[in-house]
């Protein structure tokens, strides 16, 4: 499954870090922009998936993971040590 990334439709803070990751470790991932102004992060589905309504969060496998921290330990999980570094030298 490739893992969804939900963010506002400008990326940036939090999200813009996950991003990052994710394209520098070549994890495949579909953008979903989620429409702040009109409360989509506060639908019954998208709660259902983040108790606090809020943006970033990303899902795989039916878990949903939404802090920065969380993010970035998913999206190494099970990566060799050399594959982890981020600049060369």
């Amino acid at each position: 499954m490739v893992l969804k990334l939900y963010t506002r439709p400008e990326v940036g803070g939090g999200s813009a870090i996950v991003a990052l990751t994710l394209v520098e470790k070549h994890v495949p991932y579909e953008h979903v922009p989620i429409k702040m102004d009109v409360k989509e992060h506060k639908t019954p589905e998208y709660m259902a998936k983040h108790p606090f309504g809020q943006v970033p969060m990303i899902v795989s496998d039916a878990a949903s993971k939404y802090t920065t921290t969380q993010f970035i330990q998913h999206s190494v999980a099970g990566r060799s040590r050399r594959s982890l570094r981020f600049f060369s030298g």
